[in-house]
């Protein structure tokens, strides 16, 4: 039996107890489910409440900034964006994203992307291309935090790309479209991984950073959050996609690097595209701090976490 949730909020039985006791941070750790979740598969200690979760329009004259969006998932994301009417700025660190953006503006028309050089790293360049995006299309209504490289062996590269870039991209979109920053409001989509959804002995120092992102986005997207910004955020697990990631793989051992890809086959490969249209999905449907996988090619589907007393391992 299908039943329609329309997006709302479900809060465990223990948390109703403490919201009827006056306890104001009831519901702000919540479950959220998909609009066509069947009526089996909703948890027994789960009750419907009535708030709902803001919701992004059409793309149809939205204005995204998608950094990483020069090459791979990013890129896919790009065109996606555009072939869906929005304008786009696409920020890289690749001296290749020009040459990109005049290909993507020899398509989609020369007024409908722009080129914004962006080192995640630098706190400068990543304002500046928020700056210059809402100077060049007069607003901004979506930014995707897509940067991202597999090096263990460099850890601190890892960190402050994986990590500290989505973090840094995240509150800067807070600064830039946050109602309590005077905006109107829009969405954040972090892209993460599958592998922040496990633990793989042979790259630790990449699976801890997609953790803290899906842990990070989670807690972004609270209804808390929305409430004080009315921006959504989002995040996307993709399984193993092809895109360049994969050409400059450094680990801590090169054994490691051996034992990894004796272990992909079991991870079958999906394109760029599937997760772009993913995203897509999730910013016309998506409740906010929600997270996705998208994989094998197929539609992407909502992950629900458990309440972490349930994964007690008793004596």
């Amino acid at each position: 039996m299908q039943v329609l949730y329309a997006q709302a909020i479900y809060l465990t039985q223990s948390e109703e107890r403490l919201q009827s006791s006056g306890n104001t941070r009831a519901g702000r750790s919540c479950f959220v489910f998909a609009a066509t979740q069947s009526e089996s598969r909703r948890p027994a200690n789960c009750i419907p409440a009535t708030r709902t979760v803001q919701r992004a329009m059409s793309l149809q004259g939205q204005v995204a900034l998608v950094v990483g969006g020069a090459s791979g998932i990013g890129l896919a994301i790009v065109k996606e964006f555009l072939q869906e009417g929005a304008n786009v700025a696409v920020c890289d660190i690749s001296a290749k994203g020009e040459e990109v953006v005049k290909d993507l503006q020899a398509e989609f028309g020369t007024q409908r992307s722009i080129f914004k050089h962006v080192d995640v790293r630098d706190e400068g360049q990543v304002q500046a291309a928020f700056t210059e995006t809402k100077s060049n299309f007069k607003k901004l209504n979506i930014v995707v935090n897509c940067a991202g490289l597999l090096n263990d062996l460099d850890w601190n590269l890892a960190v402050d790309i994986n990590l500290k870039g989505v973090i840094r991209g995240t509150l800067l979109a807070w600064k830039h479209m946050g109602k309590h920053e005077g905006g109107s409001g829009g969405t954040v989509v972090n892209i993460a991984s599958i592998a922040g959804l496990m633990a793989l002995p042979f790259t630790p120092v990449y699976i801890a950073t997609k953790h803290a992102v899906v842990g990070f986005s989670r807690s972004c997207g609270d209804p808390y959050n929305v409430d004080r910004t009315a921006v959504r955020v989002l995040t996307v697990c993709p399984g193993m996609t092809d895109t360049p990631i994969f050409k400059n793989v450094k680990l801590l051992a090169p054994e490691l690097e051996e034992e990894l890809w004796k272990t992909t086959p079991q991870f079958p490969m999906q394109t760029a595209d599937n997760v772009a249209k993913a995203v897509v999905h999730l910013i016309n449907n998506g409740p906010s701090g929600s997270v996705w996988v998208s994989e094998e090619e197929k539609p992407a589907y909502q992950l629900k976490f458990p309440e972490y007393p349930t994964m007690r391992v008793d004596p």
